[in-house]
């Protein structure tokens, strides 16, 4: 890895690269990176490399060509003083040939093209350490397509350019030809431009190891198999904003969060396991909720795999809801209660797998850290009794924790933002 503590690393584009970003920088407040590559990369670093505080900055704006980078290169990028830039452009320069046909003046020819991106480059490889290049992809795997084509002829000059340059390119089209190998583009995007998490999380993971990082094969030792359904239920740090009824199918299913992200790692890694992920989260559940829907919502949906998530609200109802004794989980309950979970699942599955609550507060006299620990070592020792693989989200957020503020993570210490699910699905898939 390349990248030094304390560095600045800006990303300019287009739509692809913006993602949602925030206005007019898309840096430090939550949510303000997007939820694209640009987020996924951010992630990768906090979770992984969490001591060198990279400033991650996000300046992509949508519907830009080559042309308009230039017009707006010195104020939202130079004059941002990056240590390293990426920089991803050319989709629309391709795109304006054919969702504008009849407007010429807005099209970017590939000698055009080929011009600006050498004007860029030139103007900002004395400014950095570094310049990155994404080569401009298509989601379509049938090279005479008049759009591929176009994209491929502007994907050979971007990594000229970087030839000539001695420029790191990252080739995104052969990234995501290694997956249109198993999958329709629908699978990825409609529109064959704008890719889904799991087009983002190929992407991130290009340019992370772009920039010298190694992305661990965490799907090596997989015990899924071929085609099967793997279901993950658990409270809102599940649910992440699930699309309703059954967390599955539909654009927005497996929510905004580790789910989606474990997902996308399994596709983008090993599509050939052709692996069905279920997202069977809900808002403000304790063990108490999930034994009341259990049987609707897991075992009815006879899935092969099954991974549970519970716990920070079984012990935060004691703290924020005081005076509602009903609406409390103590310890015995809660041990009770997960015993009856596993066993009720383990004849009816292939495998299941536990994963401890968590409370992003590094003070473990806090009372809700110290009842979330109390509560998490009930739930490893049912998974040690019973056999179960378990994951310590605690442990794994507390290495983030020694090096990034907890707000920085999440400003209600439960609600992590792409960095925490992040390390959360990378910890999810050492237990499947």
């Amino acid at each position: 890895m390349r990248i030094r503590k304390g560095e600045k690393v800006l990303f300019a584009g287009d739509s692809i690269t913006s993602a949602g970003r925030s206005y007019p920088v898309g840096e430090g407040a939550p949510g303000a990176l997007g939820d694209g590559y640009v987020a996924l990369f951010d992630a990768r670093l906090k979770a992984r490399h969490p001591a060198l505080r990279v400033r991650v900055v996000n300046m992509g704006d949508k519907g830009q060509t080559s042309r308009d980078l230039l017009g707006r290169w010195q104020r939202d990028v130079l004059d941002l003083s990056p240590d390293r830039v990426v920089l991803q452009v050319g989709a629309n320069d391709a795109w304006r040939r054919f969702d504008r046909a009849l407007q010429d003046e807005t099209h970017v020819s590939d000698a055009e093209y080929a011009a600006n991106l050498e004007e860029l480059i030139l103007r900002t490889k004395p400014a950095v350490k570094e310049l990155v290049l994404i080569a401009p992809f298509y989601l379509d795997a049938r090279r005479d397509d008049p759009m591929r084509a176009a994209m491929d002829r502007l994907g050979d000059l971007v990594k000229d350019a970087a030839r000539r340059h001695g420029l790191a390119c990252v080739d995104a089209q052969a990234a995501v030809d290694r997956l249109l190998s198993h999958f329709h583009p629908v699978f990825f995007a409609f529109d064959r431009v704008h890719p889904s998490l799991v087009g983002h999380e190929a992407l991130a993971a290009a340019v992370y190891e772009a920039f010298g990082g190694v992305e661990p094969d965490s799907a090596a030792g997989l015990s899924l198999a071929h085609g099967g359904k793997l279901l993950f239920v658990g409270d809102s740090i599940t649910d992440c904003e699930r699309a309703r009824r059954y967390g599955e199918g539909s654009p927005g299913s497996l929510g905004k969060g580790y789910v989606h992200l474990v997902d996308a790692i399994l596709q983008t890694r090993r599509p050939d396991l052709r692996i069905r992920t279920v997202n069977m989260g809900v808002s403000g559940d304790s063990t108490r909720d999930l034994l009341a829907r259990w049987q609707e919502d897991v075992l009815d949906l006879a899935p092969d795999h099954v991974v549970m998530m519970i716990g920070i609200n079984d012990c935060a109802r004691a703290f924020h809801r005081p005076y509602q004794r009903e609406a409390q989980v103590g310890p015995a309950e809660f041990a009770e209660n997960l015993d009856r979970l596993v066993r009720t699942t383990l004849p009816a599955v292939k495998s299941m797998a536990l994963a401890m609550p968590f409370f992003l507060e590094p003070d473990r006299n806090d009372g809700l850290r110290a009842a979330s620990d109390e509560f998490g070592e009930i739930l490893r020792r049912t998974a040690e009794r019973f056999g179960l693989r378990c994951f310590d989200t605690q442990a794994a957020f507390d290495r983030i924790l020694a090096h990034v503020p907890t707000y920085e993570l999440a400003p209600d210490r439960v609600h992590p933002g792409w960095a925490g699910h992040f390390a959360i699905a990378e910890g999810m898939l050492a237990i499947l």
